[in-house]
């Protein structure tokens, strides 16, 4: 029988995103699995903001990297609570790929 591993993951919206994906970017280099999910990562929102209507991808800043985008958003004037969530929930896996 195969054994499944899940755990949930809740966000806490209070928490500076920004810092803690910044300090994790200033640390240099990451294993392969992180950047892997980073890259996959990218692609995938990317995806996602291409097909949102106009007047909603206005609000997300363009971006090649989960790098740029975690500064540009940071610099952006008008935030969203979907990608407050989306950014959140990145920098919790990133962290917890690093650390396993």
């Amino acid at each position: 029988m195969t054994e499944r591993l899940n755990f949930l993951l809740f966000g806490d919206q209070s928490v500076s995103v920004h810092e803690i994906l910044a300090d994790f970017f200033r640390r240099g280099s990451h294993g392969i699995l992180t950047e892997s999910f980073l890259a996959e990562t990218t692609s995938s929102l990317q995806n996602e903001v291409d097909r949102l209507p106009s007047i909603d991808r206005r609000k997300i800043p363009t971006f090649a990297s989960i790098q740029q985008l975690n500064q540009r958003y940071h610099e952006h004037i008008q935030k969203t609570s979907a990608l407050d969530s989306a950014l959140l929930c990145i920098a919790q896996l990133v962290l917890y790929i690093e650390y396993v």
